[in-house]
């Protein structure tokens, strides 16, 4: 029992704590690592560019799709395009992860967009089903009771019993059910119309957006990767950044906070 018990308490504190991530900086040549508000910060050197690269938190959601921050520096004569397609991260398992994109985040948006609006849609529909059949009313009763009849001759009783089933409209009963149905329906609209605005206007949040860098420029940007699957342990980073590349290597883990 005792053993159950401690079983039981472990599982209870083990729901109350949030997966998390972290990412720890393996020394590759050519770079060096240090922390920017408790997270880890690498820097690549090259000829002509230098390119900073880390984590965005100390500590991420697990369940998420983890974000990095990214700043490019072009101290060479000529300037270059940087995006998504300039970066490739493989993990140690060999798998390819994204680097979203605006286009890509734009459609997960609209396709967001798409369910959210359908979802209210049909449970709009529901309300005014429900509404339109409010009016009708059925049901059944039953009945018994004992009649005397007298006469000259005398008096009967008799005993009577049975059954009945009704059924009906009723107008008012279907106004008023109709009325409460537009009610939830005018707040269900007004809420999915604010819900559906707010995921258009972040749908590029999070996008590593395609950028030229001029000579002597800088670029900082955010950098969202699909969801890193179970099981990694490295995240292996190539950033390309005109003439020059830049390698990162990361160690990854997860545990509960």
């Amino acid at each position: 029992m005792k053993r159950a018990f401690v079983g039981l308490a472990a599982l209870v504190m083990l729901s109350g704590c949030a997966s998390v991530s972290t990412f720890s900086a393996i020394p590759v040549e050519g770079t060096h690592s240090s922390y920017s508000n408790g997270a880890p910060l690498v820097v690549s050197e090259k000829r002509w560019t230098r390119v900073a690269l880390g984590p965005s938190g100390a500590a991420q959601d697990a369940s998420q799709r983890q974000v990095f921050s990214i700043t490019i520096e072009n101290g060479g004569p000529e300037a270059f395009d940087v995006g998504p397609e300039s970066v490739t991260v493989t993990t140690d398992q060999g798998k390819m992860l994204a680097v979203l994109s605006a286009e890509r985040l734009e459609r997960e948006a609209r396709r967001q967009a798409a369910m959210v609006a359908l979802a209210a849609g049909l449970q709009a529909a529901g309300n005014s089903i429900t509404a339109a059949n409010a009016g009708y009313q059925s049901g059944y009763g039953s009945y018994n009771g004992i009649g005397t009849v007298h006469g000259a001759g005398g008096y009967a009783r008799a005993t009577t019993s049975g059954s009945y089933n009704y059924s009906g409209y009723n107008g008012a009963a279907a106004a008023q059910a109709q009325l409460a149905a537009n009610a939830q329906n005018n707040a269900i609209f007004t809420r999915t119309e604010a819900d559906i605005a707010r995921i258009r206007a972040n749908a590029q949040v999070g996008a590593f957006q395609r950028q030229t860098i001029g000579p002597h420029g800088l670029y900082s940007s955010v950098m969202t990767l699909e969801k890193i699957p179970s099981g990694t342990s490295q995240l292996h980073v190539i950033v390309r950044t005109g003439p020059d590349e830049h390698q990162f290597d990361w160690g990854y883990s997860t545990g509960f906070q």
